[in-house]
């Protein structure tokens, strides 16, 4: 119980992170109870697919993961265990070019709590997310008051 009161991890820009630090918090349970929500890796290259996906099967609990500048490793397969948190509400993936339609149309119907997602510079997202996407918002725009849209 050495972080028990650990919500939020913020390791962003720590570039020479050594993974194998994240593996052992997991291994170690030492951020259990209360669940950690949040977790920023954002630049820390040395983070790979296969650590975010470990990551995510451990806490299960998270809300927001942002991700943008971490390996080029990070692609469909991690972010299929990515689709697997319930609660998630804010994705960021900017820049990972391993990244497909397919996969982002799954996390889209899986995400149900998805508020915020970051997809800028994934080169391989083509019409089929945008299009999905787009559909989306019309249909949010057609259900919505004006009030809403406002605020």
């Amino acid at each position: 119980q050495h972080l028990a009161k650990l919500l939020s991890l913020d390791l962003s820009f720590c570039s020479n992170l050594d993974p194998s630090f994240l593996m052992n918090i997991v291994s170690a349970g030492m951020l259990v109870s209360p669940p950690l929500q949040e977790l920023y890796l954002n630049g820390c290259r040395k983070i790979k697919g296969m650590h975010v996906s470990s990551l995510v099967q451990f806490f299960t609990e998270i809300r927001v993961l942002h991700l943008s500048g971490c390996s080029q490793t990070i692609d469909d397969e991690c972010i299929e265990h990515v689709c697997n948190l319930r609660d998630l509400q804010s994705l960021d993936i900017m820049g990972f070019n391993r990244i497909t339609d397919r996969c982002c149309i799954k996390l889209f119907s899986r995400a149900k709590s998805l508020q915020y997602l970051n997809v800028d510079k994934c080169e391989r997202l083509r019409w089929d997310f945008l299009g999905l996407l787009a559909n989306r918002l019309a249909r949010w725009l057609d259900e919505s008051s004006p009030e809403e849209i406002l605020d």
